[in-house]
Parts: structure tokens; sequence; C-alpha cells
């Protein structure tokens, strides 16, 4: 028996979930585009480089971290993405106020439109490769009916399809064979 709420909702709507995922997507990436533009190209690159961090960390502790947050989730699929949510934002929240002091302190090298260009570049990356990895978790360990949601986007199909492989070569053993099944398939 299917649960949550697109299970209530007819297939018209499912569709329009689709499409807002897509939205999202879009929203997600132009949003790191316009902070990346601001804050330029050596702080854009500590964050992407924190991201793969994270994802490195997440693989590596995401599933016995996620026994620990079992406790307040109940779903296991959920605790794992959870888990894998709370670890990148450790790891990329840390990295990102290590920038921050570090600029604030030393001061970092500006080098104008380049530099601003540079960096919305690198935020495109850290916007598509965050959002791939939390997808292919999201499609691996299924909440309620989103499984249909996300697999029926045409956005995510793109995004999986363009980028799932090179953000798996990130993320490894045991959570990489889960997630290589949605990539590969």
């Amino acid at each position: 028996m299917r649960c949550g709420i697109i299970s209530r909702v007819s297939n018209r709507e499912t569709t329009e979930y689709m499409v807002l995922v897509d939205v999202i997507v879009v929203l997600c990436v132009s949003l790191y585009a316009v902070l990346g533009f601001y804050w330029g190209a050596i702080r854009q690159l500590v964050a992407l480089t924190s991201v793969v961090a994270g994802l490195v960390v997440a693989g590596r502790i995401g599933i016995p971290f996620s026994h620990f947050v079992a406790i307040v989730v109940p779903s296991q699929h959920g605790a794992l993405l959870v888990s894998v949510v709370l670890l990148l934002l450790l790891v990329n929240g840390s990295a990102s106020y290590l920038a921050s002091v570090i600029q604030q302190r030393y001061g970092l090298i500006a080098l104008g439109v380049i530099d601003h260009s540079v960096g919305a570049f690198l935020a495109v990356i850290q916007a598509l490769v965050t959002l791939v990895a939390l997808i292919l978790v999201s499609i691996a360990y299924p909440i309620g009916d989103w499984h249909e949601v996300l697999t029926g986007s045409s956005g995510v199909k793109i995004l999986i399809y363009f980028f799932g492989g090179a953000v798996l070569s990130f993320i490894p053993e045991p959570l990489q064979s889960a997630l290589r099944v949605v990539v590969y398939r």
C-alpha cells in the first residue's frame, strides 16, 4: 500500500510536483550562481572542496550515523537522508566558516570581474554536485512516493545523466553501491 501525499493525488498533480522539482532545481542553481558571483572564486573553491569532502564523510559514516538519527526519525530511509544532509551541512558549514575567518583576518585577493565570474561558475558546479548527491540519496532510499516524482522529473533525469557518475566517484562504499543502482540503470 502506498503512503504519503503523492498517493492521495491524481496523476496530473504528480506531474505538477515533477515540474515543481524542476523549478526548485533551477532556482537553487540560480541562487548559487548569484551568491558565487558575489563571493568570488577563492571562497567558492573552498565551498566546492567542502562539498566534495562532505560527500566523502557522508559516504564513510552516513550509515552508522543514521542509526543515531533513527532515534528521532522513525523511517530507516528518512534517517539515512537526514544523516547525509546533516553531515554535508556540518562539513560545508565548518569550511565556510573557516573561509570567512581567513577572508576577514587576512583578506583574499580580489581579481575583479574575472574573480566573480569564476566564482559564479564554481558555485553552479557546487549546486549541481550538492543537488545530485541529495537526489541520488533520495531516490536510492525513498521516503513515501516521492521516488515517483523524482524519477519522473525531466530535470532530475538530466542531472543524474550528466553528473551522477562524477558525484558517485566521490562517495565511498557502502553508500556508493546503493547509489550506483540509481545512476547506472
